[in-house]
């Protein structure tokens, strides 16, 4: 549910925007308010999971995001949507990483908690684009739809985890870094404004340099903190790990093509094509298909080459995929030769990936720092998808859709390199296993 209200939105991007009266340039943050709370709190949302009990935080988390999905429902302007949009982050980033810590205290390290892990990646990487389906079938209607459907989901999923999900007692004593979770959530969104503004306006202008200057003093910050606070959201010792720092990284571009790539695709379908909103959602099915059969091929072949290897291999397939699209797009093409075709092989890759990634992150985990992991997958994904939909977003406006080989094709060509560059910082992960 968390990461499926990502993709619910992308479909329904136009009609909120003509509904609301939304500008090109604060179109995004619909769906970057909500990607920066939980990517900036998810931290602090993990070292709560461990204070206060993985099942009570997962309970609240939910609570709080179902409720922020009504008010969203009920926005009537776009001030009110980002607002509620960001306390439904702020749901999420305790809900997320609780999720997570639940499953490696059900099952022991081995073979049963990778295929859970697997599952588990699979289907968070499913979600999204599924969310675009959905949010097409709902939009058709109305928009507002895309959010009350998360009450009846949320009622149902509070009474099924009190009644499953055994209660266990706190996982850690003290408390937890405020300031740093303040740092951190809000230099990652000057990070995104900054980017925006750059691609928006161009780079010389003193606002992208002074968003990314101070981005970068309250990220330093959160780091400094992360060593002198008496309570760091991270383990000291997480730092000190190269393979977690790669991983990281490899997480960040890996979420930036993804919520990039299907979000590019959603507009062009419908202002490059002119496809209605359920018609375009209906389209891009057998990419969720794809994505499905690739997460799945994924979790089949990580018992027999490793997860870096399927991580690798995925991603270059992915950028291969996302190469041909850009190449082949064309508003009046064909849409099987132009459009499905290197999208299924794209989405095929990135599931694979997406396997690969989570069970190479979580492998990582012990049962103290499970909730710590846990929040900073997560973090890392959710900032990554924001950079992309910001980037692509602007690349779209600023080069004005419907021109053939012009903003669609270069944000597509731009997602294409992060997946490369995502292939090619995994790759010394290969390595180092070796």
């Amino acid at each position: 549910m968390i990461i499926l209200d990502t993709g619910i939105v992308t479909i329904a991007l136009p009609a909120i925007r003509d509904e609301l009266g939304f500008t090109p340039s604060g179109l995004p943050w619909a769906m970057d308010a909500y990607m920066l709370a939980l990517g900036g709190l998810v931290l602090a949302g993990g070292r709560a999971a461990d204070l206060a009990g993985r099942r009570t935080a997962l309970a609240v988390g939910v609570a709080v995001f179902t409720l922020a999905s009504v008010a969203c429902a009920l926005a009537p302007a776009p001030w009110a949507l980002v607002a509620g949009r960001a306390v439904q982050g702020a749901g999420a980033a305790l809900a997320a990483p609780a999720a997570l810590a639940v499953i490696t205290d059900l099952f022991p390290a081995g073979p049963d908690r990778a295929r859970a892990m697997g599952l588990f990646g699979g289907i968070g990487g499913v979600a999204g684009p599924t969310g675009v389906l959905l949010g097409g079938a709902l939009s058709a209607s109305s928009w507002r739809l895309i959010f009350l459907i998360n009450l009846p989901i949320g009622a149902v999923l509070l009474v099924a985890l009190l009644r499953m999900v055994p209660a266990r007692g706190p996982r850690a004593t003290g408390g937890a870094d405020v300031a740093g979770a303040f740092a951190v959530t809000a230099g990652l969104s000057l990070l995104v404004y900054g980017t925006t503004q750059g691609a928006a306006h161009g780079w010389s202008g003193s606002r992208p340099l002074a968003a990314l200057g101070v981005a970068a003093l309250l990220i330093a910050v959160f780091v400094l903190r992360q060593f002198t606070a008496h309570a760091p959201l991270l383990p000291r010792a997480l730092f000190a790990s190269p393979r977690i720092l790669l991983i990281s990284a490899v997480f960040v571009l890996l979420g930036a093509a993804l919520y990039g790539t299907f979000v590019t695709n959603a507009l062009h379908l419908q202002n490059d094509r002119g496809l209605r909103p359920l018609v375009a959602a209906a389209v891009m099915v057998p990419l969720d298909l794809a994505l499905l059969a690739g997460s799945r091929t994924g979790g089949r072949l990580i018992g027999k080459l490793g997860p870096v290897n399927v991580l690798v291999g995925g991603l270059a397939v992915q950028a291969a995929g996302l190469a041909w699209l850009a190449a082949a797009l064309a508003p009046d093409g064909g849409l099987a030769v132009s459009f499905l075709l290197p999208g299924v092989v794209a989405c095929t890759g990135l599931g694979t990936a997406i396997v690969g990634a989570f069970v190479v992150f979580t492998g990582l985990a012990d049962g103290d720092t499970a909730g710590a992991i846990s929040g900073l997958t997560v973090t890392t994904n959710q900032i990554g998808g924001a950079i992309g939909i910001a980037v692509t977003s602007t690349i779209i406006a600023s080069a004005g859709a419907g021109t053939a080989g012009g903003g669609t094709a270069e944000a597509l060509w731009t997602t294409a390199g992060l997946a490369l560059a995502g292939a090619l910082i995994a790759f010394p992960l290969r390595l180092r296993r070796r």
